[in-house]
């Protein structure tokens, strides 16, 4: 389609007569560049963001948590998990819930977090998603308590193991 120089209005760049008017004029829609030394202030938006997420957090079940973190490998961190479980269920960070199965003895609770770990496992990275298979593999050959092994069998036929 052969270019209109009368009815300019489909054409949306400048000819190179305007630009040659234009230059050395100061553009006012220029947006602004930042200075350097104006970084912003990350220790003040930490202290936002903490606040911010304190409003959606409960601070019980935040310290609660905080006890099981800080009592694993002791002989508070059974204690610990059941107290937190009887009030708040079980977590849902995948890597406490890995740490719980290791330590807890109990087959109830740890079949009620193998089922826990299999809803989050698709969430996580693929290294992660590797040491589930191996486990549930694992699980499924050598489990002692008979509730563990038919929830490991289970989620291998599930998940093609």
């Amino acid at each position: 389609m052969p270019r209109d120089r009368k009815n300019r209005d489909h054409y949306d760049r400048p000819s190179w007569s305007e630009r040659d008017k234009n230059r050395g004029k100061r553009r006012d829609s220029a947006p602004a560049t930042p200075r350097p030394g104006s970084e912003p202030n990350r220790f003040q938006q930490k202290k936002m963001d903490e606040k911010f997420d304190s409003l959606f957090t409960d601070p019980k079940k935040d310290a609660a948590r905080k006890k099981i973190v800080e009592n694993y490998g002791k002989d508070g961190f059974v204690a610990a998990i059941d107290e937190y479980r009887a009030e708040y269920g079980l977590p849902d960070d995948f890597e406490l819930l890995q740490q719980i199965f290791d330590a807890h003895k109990d087959a109830a609770v740890r079949a009620e977090t193998l089922e826990k770990m299999d809803a989050l496992v698709d969430a996580t990275a693929d290294s992660t998603k590797q040491v589930f298979k191996s486990r549930i593999k694992l699980l499924k050959m050598t489990a002692r308590e008979p509730e563990v092994k038919k929830l490991a069998v289970r989620i291998a036929k599930a998940r093609g193991y």
